[in-house]
């Protein structure tokens, strides 16, 4: 075969990424569980939304608690057998975690075993086996913050529809990726909303421009056992509850001042998601997968603080010998990550110069 009539290698990678994806695929069919939160939830949003019930805010069966435009990730959900689908979901979250593993990996290369810590841990564990939604967030967060420093727009843009997908989860890391921006020349920006706005039009299409009020109604802060929250860690060592309140302002003016001095680092990305998590007021473990871009940074520069870290991924166990209001320990994880990424000299990695007009 001459050089003329070779496949490109770009095709034959493809085809080879798709034969890894599809045999993916079919494993997490024949031996994975069907998720919790996929069969209890994400598949009946689908098949009302498929069987003509569209009323997901106001309506008298299943309730959308995500902005309409998770709709582009739940519907597809529904179309294949209940097995196809959680396989199907499980399958696009491994691509997601792999591409936001890849992208943080080709600007800084980190340890194998960081790489190693944010794969085998019980909260990646625990989000496949709920059939969640946050490693879609993940590949967002990275997908920005790369593209951010490749000066790609429109994949900034992409990275914010995935964003969007959680937002509460992401207030801080998004509010650091707009500042990255404001140097942008304005036909950059135009582009970088231009996926966004597509998306907000098509979704709010779909369930009617009066979406956001019903979206705010339904938007509560649900009361649940397993929730993980500093508030509540407080108020369950006897202290007042609105304690954290003095740390959680003094860290986010700490970290807009350094963003603001040194740009969209994947130290003050990892500090961002960090903060956010910490302070929340309301989280689950699976949320906690949005912490790799942190642990990976902390595993390149202090093993030992990457491990104490990583220890801590397994306070859910404590839930077992003193019950779920022990919960709260969960938020140790995000903790001593912050602490460590703040305890770690700075490496110099400074935001790039901002596009050329």
């Amino acid at each position: 075969m001459t050089a003329q009539t070779r496949p490109p290698r770009l095709l034959l990678s493809a085809l080879l990424l798709a034969a890894i994806i599809a045999v993916v695929f079919l494993l997490m069919l024949r031996f994975f569980p069907l998720g919790n939160d996929y069969f209890y939830y994400y598949r009946p949003i689908a098949e009302q939304w498929l069987n003509g019930d569209h009323t997901l805010y106001d309506g008298p069966n299943q309730r959308l608690f995500y902005p309409p435009w998770t709709l582009f990730v739940i519907l597809p959900l529904g179309l294949p057998s209940l097995a196809a689908g959680s396989a199907l979901l499980n399958t696009a979250s491994l691509v997601c975690l792999l591409l936001a593993l890849v992208l943080l990996s080709r600007l800084h290369p980190p340890p194998r075993y960081g790489l190693l810590l944010a794969l085998l841990n019980l909260h990646t564990f625990d989000l496949f086996l709920l059939g969640q939604l946050d490693l879609f967030v993940l590949a967002g967060l990275v997908l920005s913050w790369w593209a951010v420093v490749q000066e790609r727009p429109l994949l900034v843009g992409l990275g914010f529809c995935l964003l969007a997908i959680k937002p509460v989860n992401v207030i801080l890391p998004t509010l650091l990726i707009l500042i990255a921006l404001r140097r942008w020349p304005r036909h950059r920006l135009a582009s970088v909303f231009i996926p966004p706005l597509v998306m907000v039009l098509l979704s709010s299409a779909l369930v009617g421009f009066d979406w956001p009020l019903k979206y705010l109604a339904n938007f509560t802060d649900p009361v649940s056992v397993l929730a993980i929250s500093i508030w509540r860690g407080a108020a369950a060592l006897g202290l007042p509850e609105w304690l954290p309140a003095v740390p959680a302002l003094l860290a986010v003016a700490a970290l807009l001042r350094l963003t603001w001095r040194d740009g969209l680092t994947e130290r003050t990305l990892g500090l961002a998601v960090a903060t956010n998590l910490t302070f929340t007021p309301y989280a689950h473990g699976h949320y906690y997968v949005l912490l790799i871009p942190a642990l990976i940074y902390v595993s390149r520069y202090s093993r030992l603080l990457a491990l104490l870290a990583y220890a801590a991924t397994f306070a859910p166990l404590l839930r077992a010998p003193y019950g779920f209001g022990a919960s709260w320990v969960g938020v140790l994880y995000p903790l001593l990550l912050l602490a460590g990424l703040w305890l770690l000299p700075e490496t110099g990695q400074t935001e790039p110069t901002p596009p050329d007009t």
